[in-house]
């Protein structure tokens, strides 16, 4: 087994994130450095084992060098119900989890009282403590394929939710042979809230043509991260990985905001019109 790098095991139980201040949208984690994991918190509800429970190794990462770990507990007799919980959201519009990739393996697939599933929480990180819990994903049945390849799931449906709002991804197992991995989290909103600017488009970057009929060029040397397209309404039409094209002959004609975005969030955003 690949070394645990133990000074970024997630610490247990910690209630704090239900009064921290919400995380702008879009939202992008991969477990790759100690802030966006000091935003995430690990709830424990069932056997509160040391050694089986969710950490960020360096251990077959999708991307970079950690991602998310969750052994199975081997020779459990007591529940283990680990909930590994995102920083706070508005998401008052709704949004949608963009993508998530995983990995399962080992010898089990998930039976009657086991758990591999994400959760909207409303209002405390704590499920026992939030005002509602909602399914939006589970990765039972079909959808847990254990190939020990990395998948990925996209467009998760989370609906509109007053107040803070916190992805869960849930374990629960008593002793079946589920080993998981999570990496490279992808959560917008619905509706581009107070976009900032930082990069300047006809300086920091260019887009041409526009009007745009098929295909979208974007020269740079900033290191984007991501692209997004929004409509005059504020509602996302695509997201993806940056490129320096973006293909837009299947959508309808009309005026659309084009953000950029680093690895910080840091964004540059222009207007184009599509023909």
């Amino acid at each position: 087994m690949n070394k645990l790098l133990s000074t970024l095991t997630v610490c247990l139980g910690i209630n704090a994130m239900a009064t921290a201040q919400t995380k702008s949208l879009p939202y992008f984690t991969g477990f790759e450095d100690l802030m966006p994991v000091s935003d995430w918190q690990m709830i424990r509800k069932g056997d509160a084992n040391p050694y089986y429970l969710w950490k960020i190794d360096n251990g077959t990462p999708y991307a970079g060098n950690l991602s998310l770990y969750h052994g199975y507990p081997v020779g459990g007799t007591i529940a283990t119900d680990d909930w590994f919980v995102s920083p706070a959201f508005s998401l008052s519009d709704g949004g949608k989890i963009d993508s998530i990739r995983h990995n399962f393996w080992g010898f089990g697939t998930p039976v009657a009282g086991d758990t591999l599933a994400l959760y909207l929480l409303k209002g405390n990180p704590d499920p026992a403590l939030a005002s509602s819990v909602t399914l939006l994903h589970d990765f039972r049945d079909a959808k847990y394929v254990n190939d020990h390849t990395w998948n990925k799931t996209s467009n998760i449906t989370i609906p509109a939710t007053t107040g803070k709002a916190y992805i869960g991804i849930r374990y629960r197992t008593v002793s079946n042979w589920l080993d998981v991995r999570f990496d490279n989290v992808s959560i917008s909103s619905n509706k581009p809230s107070s976009i900032a600017s930082r990069y300047k488009a006809g300086a920091d970057f260019t887009v041409s043509p526009i009007p745009v009929v098929n295909t979208l060029n974007i020269n740079t040397e900033i290191a984007f991260q991501w692209m997004e397209l929004y409509d005059v309404g504020g509602r996302m039409i695509k997201r993806e990985a940056f490129r320096p094209g973006m293909d837009l002959s299947g959508i309808p004609a009309g005026r659309y905001t084009l953000v950029l975005a680093d690895e910080q969030q840091q964004k540059g955003i222009v207007s184009l019109i599509k023909q």
